[in-house]
């Protein structure tokens, strides 16, 4: 599940943003991800800062999805919070990895 289609679920208010990447190496965007990089999120309810997309994903679970519509509570059902944390990994270590780079190289041939 995206961050969006998570935020979505807990109807919280989010901002889709095609960054450039001047934005990206600037000294304020660098604050918030050292690394240079989308996806960051600045929580203002918080004042929380997080970045990369299973770090985003774990923290808006964690702090907003008391109702547990989205994600498994990791006291009340430790066997399906690893579980699902397992999978976060794999997309983020495995599939999300190789798919960064296919959808950036992707060029159609003219014929």
């Amino acid at each position: 599940m995206s961050n969006i289609s998570r935020c979505k679920r807990m109807n919280r208010k989010y901002i889709i943003s095609n960054t450039p990447q001047l934005i990206l190496q600037s000294e304020w965007f660098l604050k918030i991800n050292p690394n240079g990089r989308i996806p960051a999120l600045v929580d203002t309810s918080t004042g929380i800062t997080v970045f990369e997309s299973g770090a985003v994903m774990l923290y808006l679970a964690d702090t907003y999805d008391k109702t547990r519509k989205v994600s498994y509570d990791r006291t009340t059902d430790p066997k399906r919070y690893h579980e699902m944390v397992q999978w976060l990994f794999f997309q983020n270590a495995g599939v999300g990895l190789m798919q960064g780079p296919a959808n950036r190289t992707y060029c159609p041939l003219s014929l």
